[in-house]
């Protein structure tokens, strides 16, 4: 069990207000309150969200062709 608590330690840090920047943390009200929570990038697509996007975007460029045509 404390290998979990020292697990979220690491990953946020409560705190009742701002006390400065800490490298590699944004300051917000999160999940788990206010406090410091770690700055990570955007998740990415999975794949099978990426073939939805190329999908959507070839249907639309065809929609495009067609009105162009008339």
């Amino acid at each position: 069990m404390q290998k979990s608590k020292m697990t979220v330690a690491l990953v946020f840090s409560a705190a009742g207000a701002f006390t400065g920047a800490r490298p590699g943390f944004v300051f917000k009200m999160g999940e788990l309150g206010l406090g410091y929570y770690p700055d990570r990038p955007p998740l990415q697509a999975t794949a099978a969200e990426a073939e939805d996007k190329k999908k959507k975007k070839k249907k639309q460029k065809k929609k495009e062709v067609k009105k162009d045509k008339k």
